[in-house]
């Protein structure tokens, strides 16, 4: 019988071998180590560690290659990576965490006072967001924008300097040097 290298449990029927790894992946989680095997990742910004990340890619391009969901293994949608079932709960994870992110920032427009979430966004408001960005898109991402943004933001609880605008506002202060015309008014 097997027992956890984090909190010593031991495992026994399947119920309880489902209960036992999302318990784990929670704790060794919480403890900042891979969620996977429990050994600490070198890097900070990911949840498992670089042999566990490099297995989940292997396992994930062996289902897309005989055409089946990366996240539950049965027929993925024609020219897709998952199934619909998995693709509406992505999505559904992604509104949740837009409007967790937009409600911790004012949840409307701090110019104008939209509040209809398609046409709000983050702004930077020091007007730094490119450079923002690509710092942090060279330690984990190719781009740092929407989701990754989103993430990104209530990892660090939501930190200062952040503000939503509409996209309205958020192009005439582009337009503007940093000024919306709404703020001449």
């Amino acid at each position: 019988m097997k027992t956890c290298s984090v909190c010593g449990s031991r495992r026994t029927s399947p119920e309880k071998q489902k209960q036992y790894a999302a318990t784990r992946r929670v704790r060794a989680k919480s403890l900042g180590l891979c969620s996977v095997c429990c050994k600490r990742p070198k890097d900070d910004a990911f949840s498992t560690c670089d042999p566990c990340r490099a297995r989940q890619r292997r396992y994930a391009a062996n289902r897309v290659s005989r055409g089946q969901c990366t996240g539950c293994g049965s027929m993925a949608r024609a020219g897709a990576q998952s199934c619909l079932a998995c693709h509406t709960a992505r999505l559904g994870r992604y509104a949740a965490l837009k409007a967790n992110v937009f409600q911790a920032y004012g949840g409307s427009c701090a110019c104008c006072g939209e509040s209809q979430s398609d046409f709000l966004a983050i702004d930077h408001v020091e007007n730094n967001g490119a450079d923002h960005r690509r710092e942090l898109a060279g330690k984990r991402y190719k781009s740092m924008t929407g989701v990754h943004m989103y993430r990104w933001l209530k990892k660090n609880e939501f930190p200062d300097g952040f503000q939503v605008l509409c996209h309205n506002c958020n192009f005439s202060k582009h337009l503007n040097g940093g000024k919306c015309v709404h703020e001449n008014d």
